[in-house]
C-alpha cells in the first residue's frame, strides 16, 4: 500500500504544480520553485528519505506566533537535527533571498535544562551556534547570516522575524 501511495505522490509531483501553498490567502509562502519533472521526482524521493520538508515564511511573526502558524498548517517550527537538514534549509534561505535572521523551533523557555526543540521536547543533538553563542537570557533560536555562513544565535522571542516551518509527508502516517 505504501508503494502505491509513493507512486501516486511521484506522479502528482511530476504532473502537478511546482508551488506548494500552505498559507490561508496564498501570499504567506514565498518559496516557489519552477523545476523539471526529474527535479520533482528527486524532491519526492528526497522527502521520503528525509521524512520532512521545510517552508520559509517571510511574513514577520513573533516566535510564539510562528509556532501557532506552523501548527495551524499541520507542521512545526523547524527543527534542524543534522548537517544534511542544515544544508537543505540554507539552500532554501539563499534561494528565497533571506538576508538576515529567521526563527527556527529551538528554545530554552521554561526548560531549566537548556535548549530543546519545541516540536517534541528533544534536546539539541546537532548544533550550529555562532562563536560565543548562546549567550544571555534570550530563549529563542534563530538562523543568522554571517560572513562565515548561516549560524545559530539566541535572541528574544518577542521580535517579529521570518521563520521556517517543517512538514512531514503523508506516507509517515501510513507506516
Amino acid at each position: 500500500m505504501k508503494e502505491i501511495v509513493l507512486f501516486q505522490l511521484i506522479l502528482l509531483g511530476i504532473a502537478g504544480a511546482s508551488v506548494i501553498n500552505r498559507g490561508v490567502v496564498g501570499t504567506d509562502i514565498t518559496a516557489s520553485f519552477n523545476v523539471s519533472s526529474i527535479d520533482v521526482l528527486k524532491g519526492v524521493l528526497s522527502m521520503q528519505e528525509h521524512k520532512k520538508t521545510f517552508d520559509i515564511i517571510k511574513t514577520l511573526y513573533t516566535w510564539n506566533d510562528a509556532v501557532v502558524y506552523c501548527k495551524e498548517r499541520h507542521g512545526n517550527l523547524a527543527s534542524i537535527r543534522s548537517e544534511e537538514e542544515h544544508d537543505q534549509i540554507v539552500k532554501m534561505m539563499n534561494y528565497t533571498g533571506l538576508s538576515s535572521i529567521m526563527y527556527i523551533g529551538g528554545t530554552s523557555a521554561r526548560s531549566g535544562r537548556g535548549y530543546y526543540w519545541i516540536s517534541d521536547g528533544e534536546s539539541l543533538t546537532y548544533q550550529n551556534w555562532s562563536p560565543g553563542q548562546p549567550s544571555g537570557n534570550q530563549e529563542c533560536i534563530v538562523y543568522e547570516k554571517l560572513t562565515s555562513g548561516w549560524k545559530w544565535n539566541n535572541l528574544f522571542c518577542n521580535t517579529v522575524r521570518p521563520f521556517a516551518c517543517e512538514y512531514y509527508p503523508v506516507s509517515n502516517f501510513l507506516e
